[in-house]
């Protein structure tokens, strides 16, 4: 399998939801009034049967093709197989044919769109399945979601659909051996094990205290909002990659890595990478 990110349960803190991860890329996702800002970091985690894993660098923020008005962000398991060692599923390359058919603006509600997207990767991955069953996740603590579920994969859409500011989630998993796909409405959170997050945000650790944005921080952005934004972003995300979240939570560390990636959505500009934080390669 193919990690990035495993989610647990979200919950609410202030403005933000912080979603716990026991392996993880690192999300940022926050709405503006000015626009979107979508952050990441970029590794992808390969679990090998028997063997190390294997950690690359890893585009984990992606456009809707020809409509650079709206963008998507993986965490979980990007691909699956009938075993650790070979991948017959990949998510990204699925969703992308689909996203860059430009078919988005003929739907009423960039959740309709959504959900017309998870359905048709959803039949895809029945597909494989039958024909090669792929190895799914087996029922654990941490995988579980609150319908019982294990999760999969889930794809954060966030952008503007016919000029309105929208967020959706899909979330990919499985149920007593069957393949769903559940489409609902997003919300601004980070993706974060619980130890880190009430290190950084809650206690705010003398250990980070080199990561936090100062006031003479970077200038990522012509919009004062979304440069602010994209800063404390940038900011978190190198937290999460450093020794010092490693000695707090080393499982959630092994996940993170990679090169910081982050892009901004505004109803004018569309989607736009923030300059040098744009994916590796």
């Amino acid at each position: 399998m193919a990690w990035i990110g495993d989610p647990f349960v979200a919950r609410p803190i202030s403005l933000l939801v912080y979603i716990s991860r026991a392996m993880s890329t690192v999300i940022y996702r926050y709405r503006t009034d000015a626009g979107f800002v979508l952050a990441s970091d970029g590794l992808n985690r390969k679990e090998r049967a028997g063997a190390a894993a294997v950690e690359m660098q890893a585009q984990t923020i992606f456009t809707f093709g020809a409509n650079t008005f709206l963008a998507y962000a993986f965490t979980g398991r990007i691909a699956l197989g009938p075993d650790d060692d070979t991948m017959s599923f990949e998510f990204v390359p699925q969703i992308r044919a689909f996203a860059e058919s430009g078919k988005a603006n003929s739907f009423s509600s960039l959740e309709c769109y959504a959900r017309r997207l998870g359905n048709s990767v959803l039949e895809r991955m029945k597909v494989e399945h039958a024909r090669n069953p792929l190895h799914l996740p087996p029922d654990n603590e941490k995988d579980r979601m609150s319908n019982g579920g294990m999760h999969i994969v889930s794809v954060y859409i966030d952008g503007y659909h016919r000029k309105k500011p929208q967020m959706v989630n899909l979330d990919f998993y499985c149920k007593g051996g069957e393949l769903f796909v559940a489409v609902g409405p997003g919300e601004s959170c980070v993706t974060v094990s619980e130890l880190i997050r009430d290190a950084y945000f809650m206690r705010r650790d003398e250990c980070f205290q080199s990561y936090y944005p100062t006031s003479a921080g970077e200038r990522l952005h012509c919009n004062d909002t979304l440069s602010k934004t994209a800063y404390e972003a940038k900011c978190f995300i190198e937290a999460c990659k450093s020794p010092e979240a490693a000695a707090r939570d080393a499982k959630f560390a092994e996940g993170v890595g990679g090169k910081t990636q982050i892009a901004t959505i505004t109803r004018t500009e569309g989607f736009q990478w923030v300059k040098d934080l744009g994916p590796p390669g």
